[in-house]
């Protein structure tokens, strides 16, 4: 996807967007944010990114960054703790309720794996 113009950024603090140490989460008027979602600190939600019911995203210590069109499903956590920081690549799933932190995990899309083993998408791979 090519965009002509560069993208307008939203980044505000409401009890659903937190900002913390001076950072706050950044993102485009075509991500999707339930209301019932969290979002702490230094976060970047590329375009059309959507995250779903419950889900928490905390990055008060690293960053977390998440790729175009990746979906972050129902009660999802991830944090990004001291030395951490957390990268999704675009188009991405990660479905309800997993649990991502203690690791510097990049998240990467598979499709040969999603046709033919039925798996998610989202393989982690251990930078370095």
């Amino acid at each position: 996807m090519v965009f002509s113009k560069k993208r307008k950024e939203k980044s505000f603090s409401s009890p659903r967007i937190i900002p913390f140490d001076g950072k706050s989460p950044q993102f485009d008027e075509t991500v999707f944010i339930d209301p019932t979602a969290r979002l702490i600190g230094d976060i970047s939600l590329g375009p059309g990114v959507s995250v779903w019911p419950f889900a928490l995203l905390r990055a008060d210590s690293n960053p977390i960054v998440v790729g175009e069109q990746s979906a972050l499903l129902d009660k999802v956590l991830i944090e990004a703790p001291q030395g951490h920081p957390v990268v999704i690549e675009r188009e991405v799933l990660i479905s309800h309720g997993a649990i991502l932190r203690d690791l510097p995990f990049l998240y990467q899309r598979k499709p040969e794996a999603w046709r033919t083993s039925g798996k998610i998408p989202g393989d982690p791979v251990h930078p370095g």
